[in-house]
């Protein structure tokens, strides 16, 4: 519960799925919650942590998912030339669509992995700051544990920021396997 205002922080992840030519994209978007935060000001290193992501998912996107995308009707339209009975196209495009949608899962089920992660770090951050209070928390310690949890979740997003290379080259390495 909240302390007067101060010391106890929520972080929220969420992620904004849109859709781009029937192909969803997965961008992480980190809102961190505190009381001086609430201005929008999260750590450089958790900022760039989201920076660093989105630019990952769009470099994926132009590389890898728009041109299975694009394969993907192509050969749908070739189901639509190819054969008469409608069973027979349901079954091409279907067998046309499934490498996009796997691409998708893929993302999809990295980022869910990072994100957890990421928020288990954050996680660790409020128990610290929380552990550093007394029941009735003077003035001193909730500024003390507001210190350590900000020093705590810029840690977490340098630490996260640095991982980021390595969850681009898993994604990579599984999409090039479909």
């Amino acid at each position: 519960h909240d302390r007067g205002g101060r010391g106890y922080v929520k972080l929220h992840i969420t992620y904004d799925y849109f859709s781009l030519k029937r192909s969803k994209v997965c961008n992480l978007f980190v809102v961190a919650k505190t009381t001086d935060i609430m201005a929008g000001l999260a750590p450089e290193s958790v900022q760039g942590v989201e920076k660093a992501i989105q630019g990952m998912i769009e470099d994926i996107q132009k590389l890898h998912l728009l041109p299975r995308q694009k394969q993907a009707f192509l050969c749908c339209a070739q189901c639509c030339d190819n054969t008469t009975n409608m069973q027979q196209v349901q079954s091409c495009v279907e067998r046309c669509t499934s490498g996009p949608a796997q691409f998708q899962k893929i993302i999809q089920a990295n980022m869910a992995e990072f994100q957890e992660r990421f928020q288990r770090c954050v996680f660790r951050c409020q128990d610290l700051a929380k552990e550093s209070m007394s029941f009735d928390a003077t003035p001193a310690e909730q500024s003390l544990a507001e210190q350590k949890f900000k020093t705590c979740f810029d840690a977490c997003g340098k630490e996260f920021q640095a991982k980021i290379p390595k969850l681009r080259a898993d994604i990579e390495g599984q999409l090039k396997k479909v």
